[in-house]
């Protein structure tokens, strides 16, 4: 079934990325999957998968640099804090990107009891902690599941060379000032974002490397390569969104004619919450309303954050948050859900070739079935019952275990 799916030509060829494949076959060519058992997909996804958490594997990160001879199991997290606490002191690191009044202690616990982050703590580890630039990239591809530095990013461009060159916050902020003060330079070179890595030659003179770098940055600037993904992103998102919406209605519609009420919906009568409630259906709600803690879900480790909550719509429709891989990949399952007419091999194949079309034009990586995430839509997307199958996913992942 699974391997019907074309994933060879539109997915990165990684150890990793095929196990994850592997992985996707045994279970919806297993007997269960056939029968549409939604406790077998859970299992699969909370057993199954290989998932290394952030918190073990930034303790494990700090213990071999550290030389720590003690045993790996009996060490405590005071002596981690100790090690981040010094290393951000000496390396002159911020605490936080953004400002915050969250204590520098606390901040610190959250990472050592952190399922999974976000990738900007992951930039800001690798100042703080000095790392390598190879060490950054296995923590965004191997433990956070995301995509590796992305060049068409100012602020990843300018992070990967620091890393590379062992430079400071400090150096990259001052390249960011830089960027947004006097770039473009005059002479305009082209590049592409794909071959960035082999622009470098470790016989380089420093200043020649910093002259590469600008030189890409004015080439980046100049393009608006930058600019115009995030406005493609946002674009993406607004139109999946209505129609969304507008498939929201017909539900709406449907289900008022049914008791007799007349059709009184329409797409711009549906509002954020509406939009929650249809995809994220399967998680419960606290008192106050909201969707349930995603620490509360069995799944934390695997699903991060992804949420479809409507504090999180209202915030991109409004400008003050900014469209992520995930919203583009869970609002496009949204609506490849209702496409019930054909197979579940044709609805998955279609599903990620329209999908990747759409990232790949917001300049962001392809499915990526090495995350969880992106593994779980996919198999909803094979079953009969896409929306059904999401939604039981997320209620039993809220079930005590």
């Amino acid at each position: 079934m699974i391997y019907d799916v074309d994933f060879e030509s539109t997915i990165r060829d990684f150890d990793y990325t095929k196990r994850a494949i592997r992985g996707m076959h045994r279970i919806v060519n297993s007997e269960e999957f056939q029968d549409m058992d939604s406790e077998a997909i859970f299992k699969y996804l909370y057993r199954g998968m290989e998932i290394v958490s952030f918190k073990d594997y930034l303790k494990r990160y700090l213990y071999e640099r550290a030389g720590i001879r003690e045993k790996f199991s009996e060490i405590d997290d005071s002596i981690y804090r100790e090690i981040i606490n010094d290393a951000f002191d000496e390396n002159g690191a911020p605490h936080s990107f953004n400002p915050t009044t969250k204590k520098w202690t606390a901040i610190m616990k959250g990472w050592l009891g952190a399922s999974c982050v976000k990738r900007q703590t992951v930039f800001l580890l690798g100042f703080g902690l000095r790392m390598q630039v190879e060490d950054v990239s296995d923590f965004l591809v191997k433990v956070i599941k995301e995509e590796d530095f992305n060049f068409y990013d100012k602020d990843e461009v300018i992070f990967w060379y620091c890393y590379k060159n062992q430079m400071d916050y400090l150096q990259a902020q001052n390249y960011r000032d830089i960027y947004d003060r006097k770039l473009p330079l005059n002479v305009i070179k082209n590049y592409e974002a794909s071959n960035f890595k082999n622009l470098w030659d470790e016989r380089d003179s420093e200043k020649i490397k910093e002259e590469k770098l600008l030189y890409y940055l004015s080439w980046l600037k100049a393009s608006g390569i930058y600019d115009n993904n995030k406005k493609k992103a946002f674009d993406s998102f607004d139109s999946m969104m209505w129609k969304a919406k507008t498939v929201i209605t017909e539900i709406y519609n449907r289900d008022a004619e049914e008791i007799g009420k007349k059709k009184q919906w329409s797409p711009d009568k549906i509002m954020p919450g509406d939009v929650e409630k249809m995809i994220c259906s399967g998680i419960p709600m606290n008192e106050n309303g909201n969707l349930q803690t995603m620490s509360a879900s069995l799944l934390k480790k695997q699903f991060q954050q992804y949420r479809m909550s409507r504090q999180r719509i209202d915030g991109i429709i409004k400008g003050k948050l900014s469209v992520e891989r995930f919203d583009l990949i869970t609002l496009n399952f949204f609506l490849f859900s209702q496409h019930e007419e054909v197979s579940g091999e044709e609805r998955c194949r279609e599903y990620i070739k329209n999908t990747n079309a759409i990232l790949k034009g917001c300049g962001m990586l392809e499915i990526y079935p090495v995350n969880p995430y992106e593994t779980y839509i996919l198999i909803c997307l094979l079953s009969e019952c896409p929306l059904a199958i999401y939604s039981d996913i997320w209620e039993l992942s809220y079930q005590e275990e």
